[in-house]
């Protein structure tokens, strides 16, 4: 079913060819996949794409991929839906062989995003920003006989063979949370730092009272990157890339709200490297 929710996206590019290839994207930008979380789809992202265009994205540079099953295993769904869909993009919008892409994943597809991003094809990716992610799993979702249910809980899992253990690590073991980005890890994991190829920043927002992502510590990273954060948004950052808002925000309404893409806006606005990727 993976497979075939790949196929889907791609079919979906594929058509959206025929029209000839897209205008060009705004200085410091490059094209956006979109992923969603546990038991949704790809239409919780509409609100953000609109205004993404609105503010000068052309549509064929953004793709919100429909993970098939939406509550299946994070690393079928990284493997099988999340890498062809990018590769697809990339070649559609003639982004050459060097061409990255933003993520912007949302709550159990912060684990997806994460495992592509860091096992699968790191080069592809410029920026990954997480939105209410399950970073460290949640025990929300303890007692749902899914395979993305047993990939989340509990949070914070020592399992070794786990996905959120090949990840973050364990108490005993940390990992890089971060691999190849530039922000200071400190919990203790030896740093697996950015090259030449390989280089990514990672941003995080966090909500409190969240009551999807428990505890709400699961949705921070280690070593993300610092970021600057837009004076007419109130929000805090409580450690480097990781930002909270100042006012309740929920789950999935989230989404759609304009403090966040006004954060959005400023953390993809251009890139932040002396290299100009």
């Amino acid at each position: 079913m993976a497979r075939l929710a790949a196929a889907a996206a791609v079919a979906s590019l594929l058509a959206v060819s025929c029209a000839g290839p897209p205008p060009p994207l705004p200085p410091g930008r490059v094209p956006i996949i979109f992923v969603h979380g546990y038991g949704t789809s790809s239409a919780v992202f509409g609100d953000m794409i609109d205004h993404l265009e609105a503010v000068g994205y052309p549509p064929g540079y953004l793709l919100a991929v429909d993970l098939v099953p939406a509550d299946g295993a994070n690393v079928a769904a990284a493997q099988n839906v999340i890498a062809p869909a990018v590769d697809e993009l990339l070649a559609r919008t003639g982004s050459g062989p060097d061409g990255r892409v933003d993520i912007v994943a949302h709550s159990m597809g912060a684990l997806s995003a994460r495992w592509y991003t860091t096992r699968v094809r790191p080069e592809r990716v410029r920026t990954l920003v997480t939105v209410g992610g399950a970073n460290h799993g949640t025990d929300a979702l303890c007692g749902y006989p899914t395979d993305g249910g047993r990939d989340l809980c509990p949070s914070f899992d020592p399992a070794a063979d786990g996905v959120q253990a090949q990840l973050n690590g364990t108490p005993d073991a940390p990992r890089d949370e971060t691999p190849y980005g530039r922000g200071r890890d400190t919990n203790g994991a030896p740093t697996v730092a950015a090259d030449a190829d390989r280089d990514i920043r990672y941003v995080c927002v966090v909500i409190p009272g969240d009551r999807w992502i428990l505890p709400v510590t699961s949705s921070e990273l280690d070593g993300a990157d610092p970021v600057e954060l837009p004076a007419d948004v109130a929000a805090e950052e409580i450690r480097p890339g990781n930002v909270v808002f100042g006012e309740p925000a929920y789950h999935d309404a989230v989404l759609g709200e304009d403090r966040l893409f006004v954060l959005l806006d400023a953390v993809l606005a251009a890139p932040d490297r002396a290299d100009g990727r």
